[in-house]
């Protein structure tokens, strides 16, 4: 771990000459970097909650842990800022973040300016110098690979840095959650939490979305929709009738008008069909046209919707509601006994979902299991961690499995349908009439054998040791 030293108490950073910390060094700076600086992380704050920071620099971009002890650059350009952590471009960066981020978006959550230098002593030797300037932080360090390197400065009062000059970018602080902090609290301060915490990172997702900066905005978007949904439904008895109703409708509608856009998303990632013949390739071209003029018209009609005064005052009535959500009948229940009862309620319901479902089931039924799913996995979620903490994360990742075969089947079958859809309404030439037509025989092979790969995970939903397992975890929880 290198060293890091900050200037001698009460010294400001404008006042520190790099010059002078050459001369005192015996050291050359290189020509060093200057210009904007910025700080990105999820709308949740992964990157700061896991004690790392990911920041963008002239010419390259750091991922550092907060106390300076491992750090991931990328020379260069910087990768999509903002963008999803997984669509940067292949290299440790995009490794580690994959794995600290997934497909969240990063945001940019604070920009300032900075400057800095580096010189090589020694063999073996790496002297850093910089200067951060982001918000009211103005701060100037040292850094050395080299042991005594820094005892010139120390000896005229610069002092060893009790932690990394950047720990308190990353440092804990209150962030909004989708859990309640403990059991206890009651299911209306529950909600409405719930409430506010969702329509903070909604705003801080739909920019992205607006300016088309990357489907990692709307991926996570809808994913907060689906949630904060599922929940509202479960929890409705804490607030009135006509809070809990408006609630739900105005988040159902701001998912319905995503909809196209996300599918056409899905469509559009995957890229030119590789099993297509050659010979098809031209038709198939005419309608990946088609699908990305039909997605730039999707989109715009998602950035005018997030962009009409309407919305901000949807969004404004609320969180008035929020504020203000009248008493239900479960108003005052204690949120871990309420989502505990919901949670095994949700899970008899998809496992007698799951139990339905044979080989000649319809995609709308198999459908229906991944809707259930999804709101069994949302209430698990949220009701885990109060209730059932030792037990809730190999549930949770049991039907995550499920949840990503029952997904597969639901895109090839929408894709399947779509493309049969887009060439009726194109009418176009042959060709693209006869690629769309192989493009859906290609998707219902590959739907029978997502099918086929479904049933062991179904039926270990629907089985009688799964049972037992979430009636331990939540029936017991309950009480």
């Amino acid at each position: 771990m290198a060293r890091v030293l900050l200037p001698p108490a009460g010294t400001s950073a404008a006042r520190v000459r790099p010059a002078d910390l050459a001369e005192a060094l015996g050291v050359a700076w290189d020509a060093g970097w200057n210009g904007p600086v910025r700080l990105l992380d999820t709308a949740d704050r992964r990157l700061r909650t896991a004690g790392w920071y990911l920041m963008t620099l002239p010419g390259r971009t750091v991922l550092r842990d907060h106390d300076g002890g491992e750090e991931t650059v990328a020379e260069g350009a910087p990768g999509p800022v903002p963008g999803a952590a997984d669509r940067w471009p292949v290299g440790p960066v995009r490794e580690r973040l994959r794995a600290l981020a997934g497909r969240r978006a990063l945001l940019v959550v604070a920009e300032g300016d900075g400057e800095g230098g580096s010189a090589r002593p020694g063999r073996g030797t790496m002297v850093r110098w910089a200067r951060l300037r982001i918000g009211r932080m103005d701060r100037l360090w040292l850094e050395s690979t080299g042991t005594r390197r820094m005892d010139p400065l120390l000896a005229v009062g610069w002092r060893t840095a009790p932690s990394h000059p950047t720990a308190d970018l990353t440092a804990p602080a209150p962030l909004p959650t989708l859990v309640p902090p403990d059991a206890t609290r009651s299911a209306q301060r529950a909600l409405t939490d719930l409430v506010r915490a969702v329509l903070a990172r909604l705003a801080d997702l739909e920019p992205g979305i607006r300016d088309d900066l990357d489907d990692g905005f709307l991926h996570e978007h809808r994913v907060l929709l689906r949630r904060a949904r599922a929940l509202a439904g479960q929890f409705r008895h804490a607030w009135s009738d006509g809070a809990a109703t408006d609630l739900r409708t105005t988040l159902a509608e701001w998912q319905r008008r995503t909809n196209r856009l996300r599918d056409l998303d899905v469509w559009l990632a995957q890229g030119p069909e590789p099993r297509l013949p050659a010979a098809l390739e031209p038709g198939w071209q005419s309608l990946h046209a088609a699908l990305t003029a039909e997605r730039a018209t999707a989109q715009a009609a998602c950035a005018t919707a997030l962009a009409d005064p309407r919305h901000g005052a949807a969004r404004e009535r609320l969180l008035a509601q929020a504020g203000e959500p009248g008493s239900g009948a479960e108003s005052r229940t204690p949120i871990g006994r309420l989502a505990a009862r919901r949670t095994w309620r949700a899970y008899r319901v998809a496992a007698d979902a799951a139990r339905a479902i044979g080989p000649d089931s319809t995609a709308e039924a198999v459908h229906g299991v991944r809707l259930a799913c999804k709101k069994l996995r949302y209430l698990a979620e949220y009701a885990g961690p109060l209730m059932a903490p030792d037990a809730w994360p190999d549930l949770r990742d049991d039907l995550r499995r499920l949840q990503d075969g029952l997904g597969a089947f639901n895109d090839g079958a929408v894709q399947r349908d779509g493309i049969l859809d887009l060439a009726r309404r194109m009418g176009g030439p042959p060709e693209a009439l006869l690629a769309a037509g192989a493009v859906a025989a290609i998707r219902q092979r590959a739907l029978d054998e997502a099918r086929a790969g479904l049933a062991d995970g179904l039926a270990e939903l629907a089985a009688e040791s799964t049972r037992r397992r979430w009636r331990g975890a939540f029936r017991s929880a309950e009480a």
